[in-house]
């Protein structure tokens, strides 16, 4: 991806590659199973955004954070989602 992106279920089971931000959308908007791993690869030299959309609770693995992130440059994460609108999200370069 080259722009600005939000997450389908066509990339269940693979790895979103992109140079622009990626947005987990709501449940109501797609209704990914929970249990669903999203992989996020910034293939790009500047650090790009993992949004969550409105009603979506994005929890930082092991912290008490929640909210958008950022990967940094050729940084590499995953999303998964744990319950209807509430996804962990942890990575190399995730912040």
């Amino acid at each position: 991806q080259s722009t600005a992106y939000t997450a389908a279920l066509t990339d269940y089971g693979k790895s979103i590659d992109t140079t622009a931000g990626v947005t987990i959308p709501a449940n109501a908007t797609i209704a990914f199973p929970v249990g669903t791993v999203l992989m996020i690869t910034n293939i790009s030299a500047s650090a790009i955004t993992v949004t969550q959309a409105a009603g979506v609770t994005l929890r930082m693995a092991g912290t008490t954070l929640t909210g958008n992130r950022t990967l940094a440059a050729y940084g590499v994460c995953s999303a998964r989602k744990v319950a209807t609108d509430t996804w962990m999200i942890s990575g190399s370069g995730l912040t």
